[in-house]
């Protein structure tokens, strides 16, 4: 017999903030997994900070920065993939041995879709490995840290980062198709023992292979999770005649080369204040990258409330149940909101602590860190941006993108401004331009779009 379910004041009061704030299985690990790179951050940062001199900071946050360079390469196929899977994954389900059961032609959709995109992410590894390892090569010498100390931990990490990238396809199926949940809860573990890897490697010494330890840890679950979790469920697609189901130029392309050159821009534009930085005195490119990292830890951890409901979106839209879609969208973002500016106020007036505490710890974090004015400006510019993300969410969790020109123009002006009032003013002068171009371009212009969109697409459905 079924049980009923507990009326709501005879449950745990877990289980109520749970319930009031939208924490479902998927959102609750997304939480889990970014909270703990939050607080195992400062771990992190301060190990870095006494194990490593300024010149090795310098060179930690650029492999980050340098790694980033794979949106050049997979053009958004992953947001792609989740969107698309996500309306076929509203026919299926699972059967017996986890193979895939449901409408055949949406079975045979997913099946195409799975070919395709395989495809398409073995040529992008490729082409990543040699392009950023050269890339990297040419950037990292630059500096004058000796190449024994840097070169081989960067060729490892980018062959690591370049299997990791065939992975993707396969992971964001996945989440596509309602299991984010569980995903999300080996990205918790991933995330623990990247950590404790990261942590061993600096205190012992190992200096820049500790960043390849924890590439290492996710692709190592990664392929745990394809070859052997969710195995039946591949197996089932491997449907070789199921290619024509799926249009590459009609579906796939059209939101995809959109998406990519968004993304391309948006990498330079978040990913620019560390860059610019490299202008100014050693230590300063690691400030803002540790600042930037924490920072953007938050708005991600924040921000899982509406992007782990990409597939629920993508569900309600496809069974035209919009009331519904906007119900769970203004709560969620509402939520998100709450979280991001609440942590934020925290995080400054930590950062006002610490600067007045004659502490070594206290000190030793302060120095490490942007000082409050350009890390306040950066809060701000945070906290706007995240009302711009989560529309960016719901309006292409309908398979469209109208964001072209406004994120290309937007994203352009930003890189412009973070370079020049970044190169000529430091860190808060990139701060400064970073929060007028999401202030005055992005949010209004995101906000007239999602809604025009939105009232559109809805009445005509």
């Amino acid at each position: 017999m079924k049980r009923e379910p507990k009326p709501m004041h005879e449950r745990s009061r877990l289980r109520r903030f749970i319930n009031r704030y939208e924490v479902d299985q998927a959102t609750f690990f997304a939480i889990v997994s970014r909270g703990w790179s939050f607080l195992s951050g400062p771990i992190t940062n301060l190990l870095i900070l006494a194990c490593f001199t300024d010149l090795f900071r310098d060179y930690y946050f650029a492999f980050g920065f340098l790694l980033g360079m794979q949106t050049f390469f997979e053009l958004s196929m992953d947001v792609v993939i989740v969107n698309i899977a996500s309306h076929e994954w509203a026919s299926l389900g699972f059967g017996d041995g986890g193979t895939l059961v449901g409408d055949r032609t949406a079975k045979q959709r997913l099946s195409s879709l799975r070919q395709i995109t395989r495809f398409w992410y073995r040529i992008a590894s490729m082409v990543f490995l040699v392009v950023v390892g050269a890339v990297g090569f040419w950037f990292l010498g630059k500096r004058s840290l000796p190449p024994e100390d840097w070169l081989a931990p960067w060729l490892v990490l980018t062959a690591l980062a370049s299997l990791q990238l065939n992975l993707l396809p396969a992971i964001g199926l996945l989440e596509g198709c309602g299991q984010l949940g569980f995903i999300n809860r080996i990205r918790t573990v991933q995330a623990v023992l990247g950590s404790l890897v990261v942590w061993t490697c600096i205190a012992s010494g190992l200096g820049l292979w500790a960043i390849v330890g924890s590439a290492a840890v996710r692709l190592s679950m990664d392929l745990w999770l394809v070859f052997r979790r969710y195995r039946g469920f591949f197996g089932s697609l491997n449907n070789r005649e199921a290619r024509a189901t799926l249009g590459w130029r009609d579906e796939i392309w059209p939101l995809q080369w959109r998406l990519g050159l968004q993304s391309i821009v948006t990498y330079f534009s978040l990913n620019m204040f560390v860059a610019v930085m490299w202008y100014h005195a050693d230590g300063v490119p690691g400030q803002m990258g540790m600042t930037w990292t924490i920072l953007s830890t938050v708005q991600i951890a924040s921000f899982a409330w509406v992007e782990t409901r990409r597939p629920l979106f993508g569900g309600l839209i496809a069974q035209r149940k919009f009331q519904q879609l906007d119900q769970h969208f203004f709560r969620l973002t509402k939520i998100s909101l709450l979280v991001l500016t609440t942590v934020c106020v925290l995080f400054l007036a930590g950062l006002f602590v610490v600067r007045n505490l004659d502490f070594p710890i206290a000190r030793l974090v302060a120095d490490g860190l942007l000082p409050p004015l350009p890390t306040a400006l950066l809060v701000l510019a945070t906290i706007i941006l995240q009302v711009a993300r989560c529309q960016n969410v719901y309006v292409r969790a309908h398979k469209k993108d109208p964001f072209l020109i406004p994120a290309l123009t937007a994203n352009l002006l930003n890189i412009a401004l973070i370079w020049y009032f970044g190169k000529h003013y430091g860190p808060v002068g990139a701060a400064a331009g970073f929060l007028a171009v999401v202030a005055l371009v992005i949010a209004p212009w995101w906000w007239r779009i999602w809604s025009v969109s939105r009232t559109k697409w809805h009445s005509e459905a």
